[in-house]
């Protein structure tokens, strides 16, 4: 088999050769890639592609940093930029998706809310973070490595995942990480019962 990547722009990379071993009763995953954020280097991270949630702030600079997570961050500027990707859903089923977040404040005076970590959700699988489909996870501040989780119902046979941070301060070595990444089916719509005459 050979397999490669085409990012929104139509970009293809280098196509990578494998064997493929056929396995009999395993059951289908939801296909987050790359979702411990243990390949990539620098900007280089398949699966991912990011994207500013304005156009009015620059975008953040994003990498593999420490600990092979996920790491958006930027200098003396504010940002707030996502990285997102598509996956393979089945409409009308509940999806949870989870994430390990951190937080990054070298701002005086210490712990602030001024830089923040979402998870992020579009059911219908669009790539605009700032459109009114996506629902969000409450933000995270602290910094320390903590739980975050969403649920999402999927329109139609692909959704949006994205990964936000979000930087109100105009200090240095102010980061975002993300590492662990799933999403896992919860549960199928239940219809809402009808009213019938007597």
């Amino acid at each position: 088999y050979g397999v490669f990547c085409r990012d929104y722009e139509g970009l293809c990379s280098e196509p990578v050769q494998f064997q493929a071993t056929p396995q009999q009763g395993l059951p289908f995953p939801v296909g987050v890639i790359n979702g411990d954020l243990s390949m990539g280097y620098h900007a280089r991270i398949p699966g991912w592609h990011l994207r500013r949630f304005s156009p009015a702030l620059p975008y953040p600079q994003i990498e593999i940093g420490e600990g092979k997570a996920l790491l958006l961050w930027g200098k003396y500027i504010p940002w707030d930029g996502v990285a997102l990707q598509r996956v393979p859903v089945k409409p009308g089923e509940k999806y949870r998706i989870k994430a390990r977040t951190n937080n990054a404040d070298k701002c005086e005076g210490g712990v602030n809310d001024g830089i923040r970590t979402f998870l992020g959700a579009d059911p219908a699988g669009g790539i605009d973070p700032a459109t009114a489909s996506v629902v969000w996870s409450p933000y995270q501040w602290w910094p320390q490595w903590r739980d975050q989780a969403l649920e999402f119902y999927a329109d139609g046979p692909e959704a949006t995942i994205y990964l936000r941070g979000q930087n109100d301060m105009t200090c240095a070595g102010m980061k975002c990480f993300f590492d662990d990444v799933i999403l896992e089916p919860v549960g199928t719509v239940t219809p809402t019962p009808t009213a019938t005459g007597t």
